[in-house]
């Protein structure tokens, strides 16, 4: 058996040596590919190994920098959604440089951005005959039919938001079409509320795993949506049948304990995310994430009175991240910590 750290060279077919390092810790990768022994023919061997921590960091730089190959300039990555499980979207927080330039081009499929700069600074929409002006720190959308080309100056922090295409149809259950999207001009103190929110999961490790990012990008779609005149006349089904809540319910019951995302949900029980989102708020007050937060809470707080499990196998059973998480959550709700039913209990 091989050390931790011994190198593995294997012969792909173009006849490049390719060196895998083995190490602890992290995601197994998995390659086919020829090994050459010392004095043996080449054989197919199934290679194992795990990408080391620095691995792992140049691959998540290298996939946050593909969404900024349109800047003269690669930005400093501060934070991203990168392990959160998400699907068809993504956060990042970046620092961009002193100065640069930028030329974004139209793509059918490309994503569409939710940006906000955390302060002033000063951009150049155009040619260098045109004058820089102030940008303010308001929401920008910026849709995948637009060529966007200029400079700008001064290092700035910003949150964006990605959303490919086929995610906007999914949530929404309808095509994409550029001028689905309204524009944004001026300040938007609900669209920078859910950003800040999104941004603060991502900062905490996504302790409520893809349901948090899930319901924010939701209610970020419902923000915009409802800003396009265009789309008022649509027919809305906002209502879930008895049937169908009951289903809800049950399958929530039934999978507290394990880690799960709104589209789990939706798809179990037979409804499109869309039609989730919208119709349980008006049948139980409250947002699936909120409803299921709550339920998580309920079931902790009955073993925490009944049971003799810690508090940390309580946080397990019941399908929070950790302890903390599960304390964080009860403050919220309650606005008690957990210990305090376990003070009642004695």
């Amino acid at each position: 058996m091989r050390r931790r750290g011994d190198p593995r060279r294997a012969d792909r077919p173009d006849g490049i040596g390719v060196v895998v390092t083995v190490s602890a810790g992290s995601p197994t990768t998995t390659l086919r590919s020829r090994i050459k022994q010392p004095g043996t023919r080449r054989l197919w061997r199934r290679v194992k190994y795990r990408k080391g921590p620095g691995e792992e960091a140049m691959s998540k730089l290298a996939h946050a920098q593909r969404r900024w190959s349109w800047l003269s300039e690669y930005p400093r990555l501060l934070s991203s959604s990168a392990g959160a499980g998400w699907r068809g979207f993504e956060f990042q927080e970046i620092e961009s440089p002193e100065n640069g330039t930028f030329d974004a081009k139209p793509h059918p499929r490309k994503s569409i951005m939710l940006s906000q700069i955390c302060g002033p600074m000063k951009v150049r929409y155009g040619g260098t005959k045109k004058p820089f002006i102030d940008v303010l720190p308001y929401p920008h959308l910026s849709r995948p039919d637009e060529r966007c080309f200029g400079a700008w100056q001064g290092a700035q922090r910003g949150l964006h938001l990605f959303i490919e295409v086929e995610t906007f149809e999914r949530f929404n259950q309808q095509p994409f079409f550029p001028d689905t999207l309204p524009e944004l001009a001026g300040p938007n103190p609900s669209i920078e509320h859910l950003l800040r929110v999104l941004h603060f999961d991502v900062q905490n490790g996504h302790p409520s795993g893809p349901l948090l990012g899930e319901s924010i990008l939701a209610a970020l779609l419902r923000e915009l949506l409802a800003r396009n005149a265009a789309l008022s006349n649509t027919p809305k089904r906002v209502e879930l049948s008895r049937g169908e809540f009951d289903r809800v319910r049950e399958w929530i019951d039934a999978n507290l304990a394990q880690p799960f995302s709104l589209e789990d949900l939706a798809r179990e029980v037979g409804v499109s995310l869309r039609h989730l989102q919208r119709a349980f708020p008006a049948a139980t007050g409250v947002s699936p994430y909120r409803y299921i937060m709550m339920q998580r809470v309920d079931r902790a707080r009955s073993l925490i009175q009944a049971s003799r499990l810690s508090l940390s196998e309580i946080a397990t059973t019941t399908g929070f991240c950790d302890q903390a998480h599960m304390a964080n959550t009860f403050r919220k709700l309650l606005n008690v910590s957990p210990s305090h039913f376990g003070n009642m209990r004695k």
